[in-house]
């Protein structure tokens, strides 16, 4: 599987730049959304004009309580991808790169179905989304020197060796 290879970002950013302005968005995103959900949640019982005692009202406050769980953890993993790019730390960028993929990977069901519908808005945000993460993997990869996803790109110079990766028992 070949994996684009990008040597810098939108408007000629380099792809650190680019690193941090996309984890600076998505902690940004990702606080605004827990707060949000925590106001939904915490006033859903009176909002709620349904009978309580049907499975909707349970179902509903479940799925948005195990989505301000999965918003907290999504914050978590972007306040890493902004010390990954800060400090150029290509591993403190691995769990953002998996977890949004995985999230991607999801939205892509929400991709197909938004062209089939025929509003391209939904389409080209989750195409933004893809790009971001094409982003992020490529600052990671310029970081380690080598390819992450086993993607050839020919003469790739390593990048030194991180001092605080290296065991104590060796010798500088």
């Amino acid at each position: 599987m070949k994996i684009p290879r990008l040597t810098e970002s939108w408007c000629g950013c380099s792809l650190q730049t680019g690193t941090k302005i996309i984890s600076i968005v998505s902690l940004l995103g990702k606080l605004l959304l827990v707060i949000l959900l925590s106001i939904t949640c915490a006033f859903f019982n009176s909002a709620y004009d349904g009978p309580h005692d049907d499975g909707k009202y349970s179902a509903i406050l479940a799925i948005m309580i195990i989505w301000l769980i999965a918003s907290i953890c999504d914050s978590m993993v972007s306040v890493l991808l902004i010390m990954a790019a800060y400090t150029q730390r290509p591993n403190l960028a691995k769990p953002w790169l998996v977890v949004f993929m995985f999230s991607l990977g999801i939205e892509v069901i929400v991709f197909i179905s938004s062209l089939v519908v025929g509003d391209l808005r939904v389409a080209i945000l989750k195409g933004f989304g893809f790009y971001f993460w094409l982003v992020v993997y490529n600052f990671c990869q310029e970081l380690r020197g080598t390819p992450l996803l086993g993607a050839d790109y020919g003469d790739v110079e390593r990048a030194p060796e991180d001092p605080f990766l290296r065991p104590s028992y060796q010798s500088s």
